[in-house]
């Protein structure tokens, strides 16, 4: 293959996104191996941050996420929001792949920009599994947000009573309050979940318990779920793979199979 064709095949498009993240997002192991061999970074990234490991790792493709952990790909590195590829294998319970990042030695307690740890995001979106991996690999069950949020508040923001009884076994302390003064009690009274707030009254020091007002009740969730917004319209550009049909994939002999283009994203 001549440089200008090498070029075509590694250049990034207007969003950032490589052929290699286009690969990595589609599960096309054999193109993934032909980028990498003609010298695609495991570690570019988009316009908002996000790197091939990042995509893999939320559409839970272990065995793409091995490949490119196994080149150098960063399990470490956040996106402009400080979102890991752990904490997109949080949010959408993703098993497998949690453990292929631990494996490979990445940070169970890693920080969004806003604080949020994995174990905050599993929490938040009732993927008690993941919960429980996490723990199990001793993630900070009393780590706190810049607005003061352990995953206690996050389980009972969400009336995850399974996880809030989970995360009470493992030393949560019902008793830590937010920088506006809310603890997990309070959040969940307000809200009306009559079965987390019975868990939660039995060990909360009365002291420490205090109403929110409707400002308060607000922000809280709408604040998760913003950091967690990675759709960053990176997927509405129709992009194929320029010039694959000249590859031949990890010394098979056989031509690349085509990659659709990516699907316009709604969020997640």
């Amino acid at each position: 293959m001549g440089p200008s064709a090498t070029f075509l095949l590694l250049s990034p498009r207007q969003n950032g996104y490589t052929p290699l993240h286009i690969a990595a997002r589609q599960n096309q192991m054999e193109v993934a191996c032909s980028l990498l061999q003609y010298g695609a970074s495991a570690n570019a990234e988009s316009t908002q941050g996000m790197t091939p490991l990042h995509l893999a790792a939320q559409e839970g493709h272990a065995n793409m996420v091995v490949l490119l952990l196994s080149k150098q790909a960063n399990g470490d590195l956040g996106n402009k929001s400080g979102l890991t590829p752990l904490h997109l294998v949080a949010q959408e319970g993703h098993l497998n792949v949690a453990d292929n990042l631990l494996r490979h030695g990445v940070q169970v307690d890693a920080t969004t920009r806003m604080g949020y740890t994995p174990l905050h995001v599993a929490c938040h979106y009732g993927n008690i599994k993941l919960v429980k991996f996490l723990l199990q690999h001793q993630a900070d069950v009393s780590a706190k947000t810049k607005l003061g949020y352990t995953p206690l508040h996050q389980a009972a923001q969400q009336g995850h009573t399974d996880i809030v009884t989970l995360l009470l076994k493992h030393g949560a302390s019902p008793n830590q309050v937010s920088s506006n003064g809310a603890t997990p009690l309070a959040i969940a009274k307000r809200l009306g979940y009559i079965s987390v707030t019975d868990v939660l009254k039995v060990v909360t020091d009365e002291t420490s318990f205090l109403s929110l007002s409707d400002k308060h009740r607000m922000s809280f969730p709408e604040t998760v779920d913003e950091i967690l917004d990675v759709s960053e319209d990176e997927g509405t550009t129709h992009v194929t793979l320029l010039g694959m049909d000249c590859v031949y994939c990890c010394g098979f002999g056989s031509p690349a199979r085509p990659i659709d283009p990516i699907p316009p994203q709604h969020g997640t």
